[in-house]
């Protein structure tokens, strides 16, 4: 099988492309909500550099069902506007999430297309996660550091952007680092692709996000086991992904008596991971009223009584339930959920599948896919726009900095 060697973009296209990588970082930072527009722009600057050639991406048999359960999960995410306690928003946000998958889409497409870069254009991709990496550890010196005195000089509440802003930082800076860190192994810095992730994981392992990390941590296994175990270890990981995510509620309610519900266990727990048992058991609870169709998309903010406050300032539901699994069960029922593990069963079984890929190119993605969904499933909301384009942006890098080699490869099988 041989595929069409893709040309490489024009030269301000390419520019375009790296100019917007290297800035990544910097959104993620002090803004990452900002990944919604910066993936809306990728997807046009790579149109704009195809011109007329267009999208030739031919589906294998795996990725024409992985789209199919994919289309089917989104549509029936719009359907539930009918039934949903919020029908205007809930239609709203499945519109946008419609817009914002067609984009990643299509960029990530357009790879395959005719758009790649040179390996040396991802040094200052990767060079701007280390100079965030370094600053924001100076942020952990007694005197303070280079953020926290521009806050102070400008008058800013620089306790609030520690606790909102770089928390979520921090999370999207562990799901860039793994494309960052393949484009400076495709560049001919190998020590460097490996220590990059070990410099990031500095300031997150020293700062507040639990779940950044957990995603750092599941992601620095993944990228050093599979080298191990070449062969297996996607499929095992791929089987586990699955079983975790369509088992949790079941799981959760099983061990919610035995464990969490013993005081000694639940008090020994971190006050965020506290407040996750309760919105959980609450969730679970609202899913037995409605358990087939569920309340409709984006509607947890909207669940009766969610908004009742106990302890101080938790609430049972603080506009999501924190986690992926319970958040689709309780939205989009039985049968969304079923469609929702069916379509990243066909995803990660299609990602098993990639041809010509060498070990580092599959073990950074299996680092990104563990790192993201780790994140996702403990965090932020299933919809959250910037969460869904970040996921995007990260694959579209990912794929940018292998598909050359890929190209190659086929070509000369």
């Amino acid at each position: 099988m041989t595929h069409p060697s893709p040309a490489v973009a024009r030269l301000g296209t390419s520019r375009a492309i790296m100019v917007l990588a290297a800035l990544l970082p910097l959104l993620a930072v002090f803004s990452a909500m900002a990944m919604t527009p910066a993936l809306l722009l990728l997807a046009v600057v790579m149109a704009q550099g195809v011109g007329r050639a267009g999208v030739v991406c031919a589906l294998t048999p795996q990725g024409k069902v992985m789209t199919a359960l994919v289309v089917a999960m989104i549509a029936w995410s719009l359907l539930s506007a009918t039934w949903s306690i919020t029908p205007g928003f809930s239609a709203i946000t499945a519109v946008r999430v419609i817009v914002l998958m067609i984009f990643g889409a299509a960029a990530f497409g357009l790879v395959r297309a005719r758009v790649w870069l040179t390996a040396q254009a991802f040094i200052p991709f990767a060079a701007a996660l280390a100079f965030c990496a370094v600053v924001l550890l100076t942020e952990l010196l007694p005197s303070g550091g280079v953020i926290g005195a521009l806050y102070d000089a400008l008058g800013l509440d620089f306790p609030r952007f520690i606790d909102k802003n770089v928390n979520r930082g921090l999370c999207a800076l562990t799901v860039l680092v793994w494309p960052a860190s393949l484009g400076l192994r495709a560049a001919g810095h190998a020590r460097l692709a490996l220590l990059l992730p070990w410099l990031m994981a500095a300031p997150v392992f020293a700062m507040d996000s639990l779940s950044a990390k957990v995603g750092m941590a599941v992601g620095l296994i993944a990228v050093h086991a599979l080298p191990l175990l070449p062969k297996i270890f996607p499929r095992v990981l791929a089987v586990a992904v699955v079983a975790v995510v369509a088992s949790w509620p079941v799981m959760f309610k099983a061990l919610d008596g035995p464990v969490f519900s013993n005081p000694e266990i639940y008090d020994a727990l971190p006050d965020t991971a506290q407040h996750r048992v309760e919105i959980w058991r609450f969730a679970l609870e609202r899913v037995g009223e409605r358990p087939w169709l569920g309340w409709g998309m984006e509607t947890s903010r909207a669940i009766p009584d969610g908004d009742v406050v106990y302890s101080g300032e938790r609430k049972y539901m603080p506009l999501h339930p924190h986690n992926s699994a319970m958040q689709i069960v309780l939205e989009l029922g039985a049968v969304g959920f079923t469609l929702a593990c069916a379509a990243l069963t066909a995803t990660l079984a299609a990602w098993v599948r990639l041809p010509n890929l060498d070990t580092p190119a599959r073990a950074s993605s299996a680092a990104l896919i563990v790192s993201y969904l780790a994140i996702g499933f403990s965090a932020f909301g299933v919809w959250q726009y910037w969460w869904i384009a970040l996921g995007w942006l990260a694959a579209v890098l990912w794929r940018l900095t292998i598909w050359p080699a890929a190209s190659r490869s086929a070509t000369q099988s």
